[in-house]
């Protein structure tokens, strides 16, 4: 049986990272829910394939079973198809914390046997290029459902988030437990109540504005900012990070308005803005609420620009691959065709509130020779450039602009219908 590795542990068993141990142990799964089906598939796994991956004295194996398709031709037998991923984790302090999983593709048979259902057979895709082969296999011509395979094996698509975070969510209530997150190797926690972004508001505190953001999320760095000048009506008195907040203070110094700005950093660009109207009068400052605003960009307002078949724009380039970065950005892989000698351009692209737009890091030009097709790395980094975004309205497209000053990089469009 082929199983694949979650890659965060992968890379802390290479790296040797330590997994905190359990404070105690945890109650043994089983499944809570109403559906007879899931609960025989979750059951099962959480059995058979947990014990595959590493596990300590103490832990629990939670599945994941990312089901995209059930065939039951009568009442008593059934096929399911899906992604049945399994998680091994530990407690610590309100967290647990993955120390071992993976994901299992595949299809499993049920029989419904003294009025329960029971898994009679399982079959998981292989690895390497047996595991697309066995996908495709097991989806018989069916496009949609072989697409739907791919994204279930994706451990950071809102498919496979959505089953997690309801998997355990479930456990932690049925076994009473105080726990409010789950947390992988190498990434902050996530909280199993989907939060709600709230405003960052400040407030008056001895005369001065005060705005405290809880430093949480994305790794990064926090700024504050104020007008500088005859005509600021206030200063930046102090900025630093204490107790799990970053804390600007804003001192009034004459009657007037200025606006005040919170920036968040990640490496080269600045994925939140959050500005404050602030008002003088009679040495008194308050805020100006109406003026104020929040520039903090989601998932689902950026991901439809970066998602899709990016077309060719005069034949320029033939493929164009995206993937997901953990810190506010997008992987990006375009490949030129060997028509008219190819290169290989490689980058994350974050997100930059200040300039509203895409801007490029820790790229990497290679260049493909047309006759041998053999690649040879150019450039390896100090090329700074950004990603701008034009819509069309007529055409109904967006066109992804590469803006730099570097001759192996002229500006480049791609279209997106």
């Amino acid at each position: 049986m082929k199983k694949k590795l979650f890659l965060p542990l992968l890379l802390a068993l290479l790296l040797g990272v330590g997994i905190c141990c359990a404070a105690e142990a945890l109650p043994p799964y089983a499944y809570s829910g109403e559906d007879a089906i899931e609960g025989a598939v979750a059951n099962y796994t959480a059995d058979e394939l947990g014990k595959q991956f590493l596990t300590e004295e103490g832990s629990v194996t939670i599945p994941t079973p990312v089901i995209l398709k059930t065939e039951a031709p009568d009442d008593s037998h059934a096929t399911v198809y899906g992604n049945f991923w399994v998680f091994n984790y530990v407690r610590s302090d309100d967290i647990l914390r993955m120390i071992s999983g993976g994901e299992f593709p595949g299809i499993i048979q049920l029989e419904k046997q003294d009025g329960a259902w029971r898994v009679t057979g399982a079959e998981y895709a292989g690895d390497g290029e047996n595991y697309g082969k066995d996908i495709t296999r097991f989806c018989n011509g069916d496009k949609a459902l072989e697409e739907r395979y791919f994204e279930a094996g994706d451990g950071s698509s809102d498919l496979h988030l959505e089953v997690r975070r309801r998997f355990i969510s479930d456990y932690v209530k049925a076994n009473g437990l105080n726990v409010a997150a789950w947390q992988d190797p190498f990434w902050p926690p996530t909280p199993l109540a989907e939060s709600v972004q709230e405003p960052i508001r400040g407030g008056i505190e001895n005369g001065s504005y005060v705005v405290k953001v809880p430093v949480t999320g994305v790794p990064g760095r926090w700024e504050a900012f104020a007008p500088e000048g005859e005509n600021a009506a206030v200063r930046l008195a102090s900025a630093e990070v204490a107790d799990g907040c970053f804390t600007a203070r804003f001192d009034p110094i004459a009657d007037g308005a200025s606006t005040v700005w919170l920036k968040h950093y990640t490496g080269i660009a600045c994925d939140q803005a959050h500005s404050f109207d602030l008002l003088v009068e009679n040495g008194q400052v308050k805020e100006n609420a109406a003026g104020s605003y929040t520039a903090s960009p989601l998932d689902e307002e950026l991901d439809p620009w970066l998602k899709g078949q990016w077309l060719e724009d005069e034949t320029q380039f033939t493929r164009m691959e995206i993937t997901r970065d953990p810190y506010q950005g997008w992987n990006v892989e375009i490949v030129s065709p060997m028509t008219h000698g190819a290169y290989v351009f490689r980058a994350t692209a974050c997100y930059d509130c200040d300039q509203n737009c895409l801007v490029y890091q820790d790229g990497t030009f290679w260049s493909l020779s047309a006759e041998t097709g053999e690649a040879d790395q150019v450039l390896t980094s100090g090329t700074e450039g950004y990603f701008a975004l034009l819509e069309n309205e007529a055409a109904q497209s967006l066109k992804l602009k590469w803006v730099s000053g570097q001759e192996i990089a002229p500006e480049t469009i791609f279209v997106h219908e």
